[in-house]
């Protein structure tokens, strides 16, 4: 399996709306394979804080973002 992993910090931005949204930065390089920013959109309603609270949490608790261009075979915990 040929693949790739980044360390990646969590950080809380805003749309255009003011809603939140929660960007990955590179800690470093990042995934050359990924172009363009990787963002994860929340559900329509989640507070500023919320999405505060949801940031430190991923930051505490993810080490790195990995990608991989094969198939993984899912467990079935």
């Amino acid at each position: 399996m040929s693949g790739e992993s980044a360390e990646f910090l969590f950080v809380v931005r805003l749309h255009e709306d003011g809603a939140p949204w929660v960007a990955l930065q590179p800690k470093h390089k990042g995934l050359p394979t990924l172009k363009g920013e990787i963002g994860l959109d929340l559900y329509r309603g989640t507070s500023l804080e919320e999405a505060k609270q949801l940031v430190r949490f991923l930051n505490s608790n993810i080490k790195a973002l990995s990608y991989s261009n094969c198939k993984r075979e899912s467990s079935s915990d």
